[in-house]
């Protein structure tokens, strides 16, 4: 199990995976990127068993209290949910499966 990985070591087999197993186009893959970036750097770069529902509220509330529009607010959580998905699939993360949960409440 890769949950002792921090974030940003993920993320290389994350761009991997939305390349070869994802019919995304090159400039959404490399968009969910981007944003998986952004995310682990506002939420810092830990141990997907350490991220918990409260940092990923902490981080929502960021953009809604910036007063973002929901589209770009839709794109970061689009990204995010997509990077956790892999989490679940492919590294078998329990605390990603209960993460993707706390997406349908946002």
């Amino acid at each position: 199990m890769s949950d002792i990985e921090k974030l940003s070591a993920l993320v290389v087999g994350f761009d991997r995976y939305l390349e070869t197993s994802t019919r995304l186009l090159p400039s959404t893959r490399s968009r969910y990127v981007f944003e998986v970036r952004a995310f682990i750097k506002a939420v810092g770069d830990r141990e997907l068993a350490l991220l918990t529902p409260q940092i990923l509220l902490d981080w929502n509330t960021i953009f809604h209290d910036a007063g973002a529009a929901a589209a770009t607010v839709n794109q970061k959580h689009a990204a995010v949910k997509r990077f956790l998905s892999y989490g679940e699939d492919f590294l078998e993360s329990d605390q990603a499966t209960k993460l993707l949960k706390v997406f349908k409440k946002l």
